[in-house]
């Protein structure tokens, strides 16, 4: 596994790693699926894509935001109108045992909320308008 220099990471078990980097430690979950992974580490998930499949996914517009993994809708926190600032909580997703929060990536208005409670949603689809 190719690290930065000076960070350690030991695979402990079911897609779970401890990362070190000399001063700190963490736990990140790990998923892959097809070409893509997500590592969920210290509150925040990053997506590691081939640039074409990052593309694809784009296509939709910036003004959608999407699960990065299938999961299932556990809380709606927004309506269509809503005003919403930077990072509040739209949606909390469950996916791997782990709540996955969608917030906004900046102030703005809820155009259109595309999921509801209990829903499974895929990567790629729009779940919340803004």
């Amino acid at each position: 596994m190719v690290t930065p220099t000076g960070w350690r990471v030991t695979a402990l078990a079911d897609g779970r790693y401890r990362v070190e980097d000399g001063s700190r430690s963490f736990v990140a979950d790990a998923v892959r699926d097809g070409s893509t992974s997500w590592i969920w580490i210290d509150g925040h998930l990053f997506e590691i894509a081939p640039v074409a499949t990052a593309r694809a996914r784009a296509a939709h517009g910036d003004e959608a935001l999407m699960p990065q993994m299938s999961a299932k809708v556990i809380r709606v926190l927004v309506k269509a109108g809503q005003s919403v600032a930077i990072g509040d909580t739209l949606v909390v997703l469950e996916a791997m045992k782990m709540e996955l929060p969608i917030r906004a990536p900046r102030a703005g208005v809820i155009k259109a909320v595309r999921c509801a409670e209990g829903d499974l949603v895929q990567p790629g689809t729009p779940v919340v308008d803004m």
